[in-house]
């Protein structure tokens, strides 16, 4: 029992740092489907944020970070929150190319984006792995990267 509620509240972790993002009108996920969450047979959440220096954008530091290491997701499906100092209507190419890195080879994978002006040019990856037999978002409304 101890592990099952160790994975409830790592899940409930993720989920009330996710619904932020909820609102932002670039997102497509309603609390309903992120609480799909729940219904995971095995969840792993993680965060990596930027720190570059002042002269390299966030994304373009972490993409270099992830091409130099092996990330190798061990999990089907990913939810992704990806958070950036400045609000901005599409993903740039620097975000976009992290995304790809991050996902890899996941059978789905949902991305939610929020701002957090604190941030300036660095950016903050939330990020969620699990096993479910169906994604949170079905195929029709999937955001293409």
């Amino acid at each position: 029992m101890a592990h099952y509620y160790e994975r409830m509240a790592a899940i409930s972790r993720f989920i009330v740092q996710a619904i932020p993002a909820l609102s932002d009108e670039r997102n497509n996920m309603s609390l309903d489907q992120l609480c799909g969450l729940f219904q995971s047979d095995l969840f792993s959440p993680e965060t990596i944020t930027s720190y570059a220096d002042e002269n390299t954008y966030g994304a373009k530091y972490l993409c270099e970070l992830l091409e130099m290491e092996d990330i190798n997701t061990r999990l089907d499906r990913m939810v992704v929150v990806l958070t950036t100092g400045e609000w901005h209507q599409e993903l740039t190419q620097d975000e976009q190319r992290l995304c790809k890195l991050l996902i890899g080879d996941c059978k789905s994978s949902d991305i939610l984006v929020a701002t957090d002006p604190s941030l300036g040019r660095q950016v903050r990856i939330d990020y969620a792995t699990f096993n479910s037999e169906h994604p949170l978002i079905g195929k029709q409304y999937e955001k293409e990267i």
